[in-house]
C-alpha cells in the first residue's frame, strides 16, 4: 500500500469515527434524561404512597360472631389501635393474639379499605362444668378450660367430678385426663338416645376410664359406662328403655359395661 493510500485510509477512518462518537454522546444524554425521569416518577409515587398511608389509619373495628365474649376484650387482644396503619397491619399476628383468648376457637382478621378492620370470631361453646379441688371450671366439648366459675354462678351443663388425675386447672389449657375425655364422650353418646330427651344429666363421676357414672335428675339410679364403645352402649341403653316401655326399673344402678348383658340392681 502506497503512502497516499495510507493517508486516504486514515482520513476515511477518522471521518467515520467522529459521527460515531457524537452519536454515543447523544445516547448517553438520552439515557441520563430517561433515568432522571424514572427516578422522579418513582419519587413522586413514593411520596404519594406515603401521603396515602397517612390517611389509612384504622378508624373502626367490626367484630362478628360474638355471643358470649366481650367486644372490647377482642379489640384489646388484637393490639390494633387508632394509630395502626391499615396498609401495614399484620393481620396474621392480630388473629393469633385474639386466638390466645380462652373463649376463641378461631379468628380471621381482614382489611376493609380505607379505614376498617373486620374480625370474624368462632367462639368456644361452654359444654360442662368440671369440679377440681372445690373449684368449678367451665370447659368446652374438647376439654378446653374457658373460665373459672364464681361461687354464686350456676353450673353450665352437667358437673364432671371425681377425676382421679386432675388436681388443678388453668384457663386456656386443655385438660389432659383420659377419664375426663371419656366422660365427655359418654355425654355425647347419651345425647343421641331417645332417653336423653326425657331426662336431664346432672353429673358424671369420672372415677376411672372404665368407671364412668352418669346421674340424671329424674332417674333414681346411676348409669355406669366402661371404656370406649360408648355409641353401642348408648344404643343398648335405648333399646332396653324402649323395650320396657320407658321404665327400666333399676333402683341403684344400670351397668352397661358387660356388652349385651346389662346389669340392673
Amino acid at each position: 500500500m502506497s503512502a497516499v493510500t495510507m493517508r486516504q485510509a486514515q482520513a476515511t477512518r477518522t471521518r467515520k469515527r467522529k459521527p460515531a462518537l457524537r452519536e454515543r454522546g447523544w445516547f448517553r444524554a438520552l439515557e441520563t434524561m430517561a433515568a432522571l425521569i424514572l427516578i422522579g416518577c418513582a419519587g413522586a409515587g413514593l411520596y404519594a404512597a406515603a401521603q396515602q398511608a397517612e390517611n389509612l389509619t384504622v378508624r373502626e373495628l367490626k367484630v362478628y360472631g360474638l355471643e358470649r365474649l366481650d367486644e372490647y376484650a377482642i379489640a384489646e387482644a388484637s393490639g390494633i389501635t387508632d394509630a395502626s396503619n391499615l396498609l401495614f397491619l399484620n393481620t396474621e399476628l392480630a388473629a393469633h393474639q385474639i386466638e390466645s383468648l380462652a373463649g376463641v376457637a378461631s379468628c380471621t382478621v381482614s382489611r376493609v379499605f380505607p379505614d376498617t378492620v373486620r374480625i370474624d370470631i368462632v367462639e368456644r361453646i361452654p359444654y360442662a362444668t368440671v369440679l377440681v379441688a372445690n373449684t368449678a371450671f367451665v370447659i368446652d366439648a374438647g376439654g378446653v378450660v374457658l373460665r373459672e366459675l364464681e361461687p354464686y354462678e350456676a353450673p353450665i351443663g352437667p358437673f364432671i367430678s371425681s377425676l382421679p388425675d386432675v388436681h388443678m386447672l388453668a384457663v386456656g389449657n386443655t385438660v389432659d385426663s383420659r377419664p375426663l375425655h371419656d366422660a365427655l364422650a359418654v355425654l355425647r353418646a347419651f345425647a343421641t338416645t331417645e332417653l336423653s330427651r326425657h331426662v336431664t344429666v346432672s353429673e358424671i363421676a369420672a372415677k376411672h376410664e372404665n368407671d364412668i357414672r352418669l346421674y340424671t335428675r329424674e332417674l333414681t339410679y346411676e348409669i355406669r359406662w366402661g371404656r370406649d364403645d360408648f355409641e353401642n352402649a348408648a344404643r343398648r341403653l335405648d333399646g332396653l328403655w324402649l323395650a320396657r316401655n320407658k321404665v327400666i326399673g333399676c333402683e341403684e344402678y344400670l351397668d352397661l359395661r358387660f356388652g349385651a348383658d346389662l346389669a340392673c340392681k
